[in-house]
């Protein structure tokens, strides 16, 4: 079993390979932002976080049944007094607080708390899973220290159960390509090629996101080491 990784903290993406067949594909947050339950970034927080979209809608909600014709006489406002005066309805503003520094900056994260999250979330995903190999994007930019420290978290965790672990330069994602490229233009590519090689299953769930780039960068790693490296190291 192959697993690609491509370096991140709010968006590390991961594809997991079984006999060239994709069985697993996704994205973990390293940081500590609280999500939504769809698992967006959180903006609101009551009894459960919620993102903007999921919030709830209405100032007020009903806390017990009322009869109707009590109220089909009451103005809007006359209706929302007498609800409040009678304790019929409750304010839900009043538990829904706004989460202002939830979203985190991830060049300002601690790299101690992103090391205790791979322990945890990799442990959640893979502390029964036995990998033949590991590839993980080489980060070899000098303004990617951080990238490069978490690199080392991640190869640490796996440098003791896996017998290959190896770093993949990113620009053999789209060797085939022969055409100079911007960054921004191989980032479309990439998604171009991904979808291209997608299964109708896969091809739906990839469709879904909006981490495209970031995905479509892990499995073009994974396909890409499948079919130059793999039989290499057997």
């Amino acid at each position: 079993m192959l697993l690609s990784i491509d370096i991140g903290i709010k968006n590390l993406s991961y594809c997991v390979f079984e006999n060239k067949e994709i069985i697993d594909w996704g994205i973990i947050d390293l940081s500590d932002s609280e999500k939504c339950s769809c698992g967006n970034i959180s903006t609101f927080i009551g009894t459960e976080p919620y993102c903007t979209k999921h919030k709830p809608k209405k100032s007020y909600i009903l806390t017990k049944p009322i009869e109707k014709m009590k109220l089909i006489d009451f103005k809007k406002n006359k209706l929302f007094q007498k609800c409040n005066s009678l304790e019929e309805c409750v304010s839900i503003t009043e538990n829904l607080s706004l989460l202002r520094n939830n979203k985190k900056n991830a060049s300002t994260i601690d790299l101690i708390q992103v090391s205790r999250n791979i322990q945890k979330q990799f442990d959640i995903k893979w502390k029964d899973t036995l990998f033949d190999v590991v590839i993980i994007e080489n980060q070899i930019s000098p303004l990617a220290s951080r990238m490069k420290t978490i690199q080392g978290m991640v190869t640490q965790y796996f440098v003791k159960t896996v017998p290959w672990i190896q770093y993949i330069s990113s620009s053999n994602k789209l060797k085939h390509v022969k055409t100079k490229m911007t960054y921004q233009e191989r980032k479309k590519e990439g998604i171009k090629q991904c979808e291209e090689g997608l299964t109708e299953k896969w091809r739906d769930f990839f469709s879904k996101t909006d981490k495209k780039d970031d995905l479509a960068d892990c499995y073009l790693q994974g396909i890409w080491f499948i079919a130059n490296k793999l039989e290499n190291i057997k």
